[in-house]
């Protein structure tokens, strides 16, 4: 399965001057540690997510699945991004404290 990932993060390495700039990179799940009910595990070999990346959405055809937080290297390879489903709950409980509410699909 293939997901997106979007972020305003460096393009390389620790490339900074390269961030700003909203990129989409196609990464394919994989399961390192196993299956995870709370996390998605991406990773492709010429992409990944970079510092900068996180908080930047993690795509499938049904909309924004989960948030990207960490990447094993400064740029590219195994990237993490925490399901937003499981959070459902704290996120919608935040919301209504705002005064606003999230327009989840089924």
């Amino acid at each position: 399965t293939a997901l997106s990932l979007g972020g305003y993060g460096a393009a390389r390495g620790n490339d900074y001057r390269s961030a700003g700039r909203f990129r989409l990179a196609s990464l394919s799940v994989v399961e390192p540690y196993g299956p995870s009910r709370i996390l998605v595990w991406l990773q492709a070999a010429r992409a990944g997510g970079c510092n900068g990346d996180s908080g930047g959405p993690i795509t499938g055809e049904a909309g924004v699945l989960a948030l990207a937080a960490w990447v094993k290297r400064v740029c590219g390879g195994l990237t993490q991004g925490i399901l937003l489903g499981p959070q459902r709950g704290w996120i919608d409980r935040t919301l209504g404290g705002w005064g606003t509410a999230a327009r989840w699909t089924p």
